[in-house]
C-alpha cells in the first residue's frame, strides 16, 4: 500500500479540483496511520487492487466516480453515474471497474 505523505498528496491534489475521497480499496488491511489521513466516513472494502474512489458532481443530475490506483503507475478510471441510478447497478458499475484497474496492474 501507499506511503501516508504520497496518499495525503493525492488527496490534496483531487480536492484542489473538487474531488473527495468516497471510498478505499485494498489487498491488504492498510496501516492505522494510513486510515487516519482519510475522513471518517470514507468507505473500506477488500478488493483485488489498493485504489481510492473519489467523487464530485460533474453536473446536474451526475456524480463523478474516479478511481485511482495507489500502487505502482498513476492510473485512473472514471465512471459518471446519473442521480437515481439503482444502488444495485451503481456497485455493479464500480466493482467492474475496480477489476479493470486490478486486470491492467498485472
Amino acid at each position: 500500500m501507499i506511503r501516508g505523505e504520497e496518499l495525503a498528496a493525492i488527496i490534496e491534489q483531487y480536492r484542489r479540483h473538487g474531488w473527495e475521497p468516497r471510498r478505499l480499496l485494498f489487498t491488504a488491511e492498510p496501516d492505522a496511520e494510513l486510515l487516519l489521513l482519510l475522513p471518517a466516513e470514507v468507505e473500506r472494502a477488500e478488493a483485488a487492487v489498493d485504489a481510492l474512489w473519489f467523487t464530485r458532481r460533474s453536473r446536474e443530475g451526475e456524480e463523478a466516480w474516479e478511481l485511482r490506483r495507489l500502487t505502482g503507475s498513476p492510473y485512473a478510471l472514471v465512471e459518471v453515474i446519473a442521480d437515481g441510478t439503482d444502488e444495485a447497478e451503481v456497485e455493479e458499475r464500480l466493482t467492474a471497474a475496480a477489476e479493470i484497474m486490478a486486470e491492467k496492474g498485472r
